[in-house]
């Protein structure tokens, strides 16, 4: 298995490396539930064991990736807060959240709630 790294890849430290190459391979998604870590990683061309290492287990890995979409979305939807009122702000928000391709977010966002609130002991996302 050979690592193909981009120029841009080669900034931030290997978890943001990692987490980039996770972003570019699933665009806007998550990776479907029944995917397992090792397919995700085979799927970035990298190991299951560096997955786990940087993000502690495929929880992990879904809240960080949910975390990083979150932010780009904040971006987007605080240039709308900017640009009109109120109430498109309000718009934006349930636009972006509501469009058919974001549904396997909203999948991964409510599973990785799951597991914090039936494991609030366990680090879902450090």
């Amino acid at each position: 298995m050979g690592v193909i790294l981009s120029t841009s890849e080669r900034k931030g430290s290997a978890r943001e490396r990692l987490l980039a190459r996770l972003l570019d391979a699933f665009g806007e998604a998550l990776p479907p539930p029944e995917m397992s870590l090792r397919e995700i990683a085979a799927r970035i061309e990298t190991s299951h064991a560096l997955l786990r290492y940087h993000f502690g287990s495929l929880s992990g890995v879904l809240a960080a990736m949910l975390k990083a979409q979150r932010s780009r979305d904040n971006e987007v939807l605080l240039e709308a807060a900017q640009q009109g009122t109120f109430d498109d702000f309000v718009v934006a928000i349930w636009r972006t959240y509501t469009r058919p391709e974001q549904l396997s977010r909203a999948r991964g966002f409510f599973y990785v709630v799951g597991l914090a609130a039936y494991g609030p002991r366990t680090s879902v996302g450090s």
